[in-house]
């Protein structure tokens, strides 16, 4: 009888080790850039964590001081001390799969191993966006649950004083905003009111109204932020946490008129939004950590919490 030589691994290109690399060299540059640029609102990281959720048990006291009378025989009355607890989430996602002739690269001299970094630096960069969507929802949802972080401030109305107004939540605190999160179209409406403060001198010469107004602070401008909401953040408002190893699948294709490669990726993150607990079920999507009923606010002050959230819905 013949015997026949099986193939293993040693005789193929095994591409998932390219995919990874490029994978991890992508996302750890622009994570350590962005969490630069920041201020260390938004922090992005790894960290191995199990379960669905990560619980943390603290003591809430919220003791204060008060005038001791020095002359009086009077009783004290006791006051209990509670505990609570910090809850971050863990959400899952995905990626492709995505799939290439050999041939569409062999045509133009390059290796289909190409094929696999490409996919790799994509999905760091498709996973970052995903991260951030998320964080801006879970922001949202959660500072929605306090009536004094949320602050109505119809843009016509305050025009470049939407961010004092944000600011007056964190009181003698207000200092601790670090960062305002909004998206393009909004930015431009405010830069379009600083510009409207011109004012002509006798000589002609255009004096523009200044900068923005944004108080000393920078802007993150996205589009995945929401219309009409002005995010102020503190440091530590939100982390975005890589606490699994992704997973990546780079294959062959063989059941097609011509020879092709697939790709796949999946991972998952977790969210801690500062002075807020999840509270909703296991696995949320975008949708749900945007769901305000999902959140609670564990910390005792306001001025403990991630930040503000500004309305700028025009109001009639």
């Amino acid at each position: 009888m013949a015997t026949y030589d099986e193939t293993i691994n040693t005789d193929m290109k095994i591409y998932d080790l390219e995919s990874q690399t490029s994978y991890l060299e992508r996302i750890q540059d622009v994570i350590d850039v962005f969490n630069a640029l920041s201020r260390g609102t938004i922090n992005f990281r790894s960290e191995a964590i199990p379960g669905d959720f990560k619980k943390d048990a603290f003591y809430k006291i919220a003791g204060s001081v008060s005038h001791r009378d020095v002359n009086s025989q009077a009783d004290v009355g006791y006051t209990n001390i509670s505990a609570d607890e910090m809850v971050g989430v863990k959400s899952p996602w995905s990626y492709g799969p995505y799939a290439s002739t050999d041939e569409a690269f062999k045509r133009r001299a390059r290796s289909v191993a190409e094929f696999y970094q490409l996919c790799g630096q994509d999905m760091a960069d498709a996973v970052m966006k995903y991260w951030l969507e998320c964080a801006l929802a879970s922001l949202e949802g959660a500072i929605n649950t306090s009536k004094t972080l949320v602050v109505p401030a119809d843009l016509t109305a305050y025009r470049k004083k939407v961010f004092t107004a944000g600011l007056r939540p964190f009181g003698d605190r207000a200092d601790r905003i670090a960062l305002w999160v909004m998206n393009s179209s909004l930015f431009f409406d405010i830069i379009d009111e600083a510009i409207d403060g011109e004012r002509t001198e006798e000589i002609g010469t255009v004096i523009y109204g200044g900068s923005p107004g944004t108080l000393g602070r920078p802007v993150l401008v996205t589009d995945v932020a929401s219309d009409d909401i002005i995010l102020g953040l503190q440091a530590g408002a939100i982390s975005v946490i890589e606490s699994q190893a992704p997973g990546v699948r780079s294959y062959q294709i063989n059941d097609r008129t011509n020879l092709a490669m697939g790709f796949r990726g999946e991972g998952v993150f977790n969210i801690e939004v500062l002075g807020f607990s999840y509270s909703g079920s296991a696995n949320p999507d975008k949708t749900s950590l945007g769901t305000s009923k999902n959140w609670t606010q564990y910390a005792t002050d306001d001025k403990n919490c991630a930040g503000v959230l500004i309305d700028t819905t025009e109001t009639s």
